[in-house]
Order: C-alpha cells, then sequence, then structure tokens
C-alpha cells in the first residue's frame, strides 16, 4: 500500500492506478471533543463548545493535560483499529485542533527532542497503516 490516493477522472487510485473504493467512518471525540459525540451536556441551551478550556479554568493546565491523556489513551487503543478494519472500514477521518499542539499560553507542545509533538497522530496513521487503511487528518477546528 502506498501512502497516498488521488483523483484519475472520477475515479480515486493508489500510487499504482488501482482504483479504491472508500469505505470510512470518523474518529470524532478522540482528539477533538465533541459535545454531541462525547456525552457533554448543558442544560442551559447552549453547549460547551470548548470542554478543554472548561477544565483548564476548573482544574489548571497540567491537571487538564493529564486528564485529557487519560481521555486519550482510552478512547482509542490499537484493538479498535482491528474491529475497524474486520468491519470493512480503509479510511478513516481523524479530526484535530490546534490545542492538540498548543498550550493556553500560546506556547507549542514539543516532544522530548524539542520538536512539535505529533505523537498522537503519528501513533493514529501507524495504527491505520499497518491494517491497510488510509487517513484523512481534518484540521477540525482552527
Amino acid at each position: 500500500m502506498s501512502g497516498y490516493l488521488q483523483v484519475s477522472g472520477t475515479k480515486v487510485v493508489d500510487a499504482n492506478g488501482n482504483t479504491v473504493q472508500l469505505k470510512g467512518t470518523n474518529l470524532g471525540g478522540w482528539l477533538v471533543w465533541e459535545d454531541w459525540m462525547c456525552g457533554i451536556t448543558d442544560n442551559s441551551g447552549s453547549a460547551d463548545r470548548f470542554p478543554q478550556t472548561t477544565l483548564e479554568n476548573r482544574f489548571g493546565e497540567e491537571q487538564t493535560r493529564e486528564l485529557m491523556k487519560v481521555w486519550q489513551d482510552n478512547w482509542l487503543v490499537s484493538s479498535d483499529f482491528d474491529n475497524l478494519a474486520a468491519m470493512g472500514f480503509n479510511v478513516l477521518r481523524l479530526p484535530f485542533s490546534y490545542r492538540n499542539f498548543i498550550r493556553s499560553d500560546g506556547t507549542y507542545i514539543t516532544d522530548s527532542s524539542g520538536n512539535l509533538d505529533l505523537s498522537r497522530l503519528d501513533w493514529a496513521v501507524a495504527q491505520a497503516k499497518a491494517r491497510g487503511m488510509y487517513v484523512i487528518p481534518t484540521y477540525h477546528i482552527w
């Protein structure tokens, strides 16, 4: 499997020109918390569109990062990719936000080498690729 798909006329094809029929689903709720998808409710009539900010206001940034880590470590796991592949999916939409990479003060979240920490995205792409699935990363909240 090559890494990229492209359009040829009215078809989606792989690097060898083979037609690929896409059968996909959405990994929403993992890196971007959607109120309707994650069980977040607000009885006042206006849903909390920024739960990360709400958590930071309540618990502070470091505790919020720990809470988010627990969420992200458990919302989507390797066996989920096995299940998705077994259901016949071959493409996954992966929404992410600028807040996955930037602290509330505007500084970047970096890895141990000082580079922008893309480890969650890298992990998901590797999991999908290992199972013959494509990923469409979607910059969802800007």
